[in-house]
């Protein structure tokens, strides 16, 4: 009997401390925000409030690795690390804690965006959803989403955003510039789809600033949506000289400083 009393209570201490290993602890719990810099960017805070803990009623908990509270809305560290260690996404993303909610296992929202985790990354990996407008946007099923201007796939690892009603092929080395059957567009980032030209056959870049088809030519400045049609060149023997300069049978083209001067003078 006393040996199994004996037993009994070496067998209790053995599971107090191990569970005692799972359970944070409020003195160290970790954040990233502005303040004082601990080891780059990381700041040691004390706080009694750890918002994965249900036992405390300021938190909640949004996702398996995400939470929020009255303050923040926190991003739980790479696994191998102590459960108790987060990012305050509030305070690096300005993520908000009053309207952040799970849409699926790994995509959120909130007022301002769209955010997708990576659930496998060897280190966090939370980022905003570019071009994702948050007041359209709804999960389709467990691999599709969309919005008004976007249709989105996804799993665990990553999300594509595909344009909504395009079918474009990028040009050879032109990134900003994209062809189908019927023109040549630009689209750059989340910005506008713009068709700059009929002919997609004949459209060609031509170095850093020009390019043509064969009817027109065309000058960019550094914004792909700020190009200017040069209607005083001629196509047909319009050409690349360097990087800034280009030339037909009739003019010279030169960019200076930002701006173009055609045969030496600024247009």
């Amino acid at each position: 009997m006393k040996k199994t009393l004996i037993l009994l209570i070496i067998l209790s201490i053995f599971i107090l401390s191990v569970c005692s290993k799972h359970i944070p602890r409020a003195d160290k719990v970790r954040e990233f925000q502005s303040g004082e810099i601990k080891n780059g960017t990381e700041i040691e805070i004390k706080t009694n409030n750890i918002p994965f803990m249900s036992e405390f009623e300021n938190g909640q908990r949004i996702s398996y690795e995400v939470a929020k509270d009255n303050n923040g809305v926190y991003l739980r560290l790479y696994r191998r690390r102590s459960p108790d260690e987060y990012i305050n996404l509030t305070a690096t993303m300005s993520v908000d804690p009053v309207t952040i909610k799970s849409l699926a296992n790994n995509i959120f929202k909130d007022k301002n965006a769209i955010y997708f985790e990576n659930m496998y990354s060897t280190r966090n990996d939370f980022k905003k959803v570019e071009c994702a407008d948050p007041s359209t946007f709804v999960v389709l099923n467990k691999t599709n989403a969309e919005d008004k201007y976007n249709l989105y796939t996804y799993d665990d690892y990553e999300i594509i955003v595909k344009r909504k009603n395009l079918t474009l092929a990028r040009l050879y080395m032109d990134w900003d510039y994209f062809k189908n059957e019927t023109g040549v567009y630009i689209i750059r980032g989340c910005g506008p789809v713009v068709k700059i030209s009929n002919d997609s056959k004949t459209f060609e870049s031509i170095g850093d600033y020009f390019a043509k088809d064969k009817n027109k030519a065309y000058y960019w400045s550094d914004d792909p949506y700020n190009y200017t049609i040069l209607e005083m060149a001629d196509s047909a023997t319009f050409k690349y000289n360097n990087s800034d300069t280009a030339s037909d049978k009739n003019h010279k083209y030169r960019v200076y400083f930002g701006k173009l001067l055609i045969d030496n003078e600024v247009k």
